[in-house]
């Protein structure tokens, strides 16, 4: 058994239990060592030679690799992931396509953003003048009526 092969779980537990001898009394639990100490010597671990895909590489599993368009990849370039168009491989991993769907939805936010605020401070000008200037046309209306009751009526 190789020291911290446990620890990090790649042992079952079926094959350590019969090592170690745990028994509950009355003053507690005691754990007792099994009479086989030769087995729980650690030995060479082969942990390392083990292969494991990199999550980062173009994964051929047409499910779950992203072919991109020609479209796709020129926004791949403008946006930052790689540096031109012949750069880009015929198939790329779902952690690209995620983080060029986080930039694009971080840019379209923006424009939105930019473009929902202008046409409201926009509406808001054109309201406010247009209101400016039917309150003038009042303010002009009514001193013209004020000036023709004093004509007629004589000033108050």
């Amino acid at each position: 058994m190789c020291s911290g092969q446990i620890r990090f779980g790649l042992i079952s537990t079926n094959k350590v239990r019969p090592l170690l001898d745990v028994s509950t009394t009355r003053n507690g639990m005691y754990i007792r060592m099994a009479s086989n100490f030769n087995s729980l010597i650690p030995k060479k671990c082969f942990i390392e030679d083990k292969k494991y895909e990199s999550s980062t590489s173009s994964v051929k599993d047409p499910k779950i690799s992203w072919i991109p368009t020609q479209n796709e990849r020129q926004k791949l370039v403008r946006y930052g992931l790689f540096k031109s168009v012949n750069d880009i491989p015929e198939e790329l991993p779902p952690s690209t396509y995620k983080r060029f769907q986080g930039r694009l939805r971080f840019i379209q936010l923006s424009i939105f953003s930019i473009i929902f605020f202008t046409i409201v401070f926009a509406s808001h000008f054109i309201a406010s003048s247009y209101l400016n200037r039917a309150e003038e046309r009042r303010e002009v209306y009514l001193d013209r009526k004020r000036a023709e009751q004093s004509a007629l009526y004589g000033p108050k």
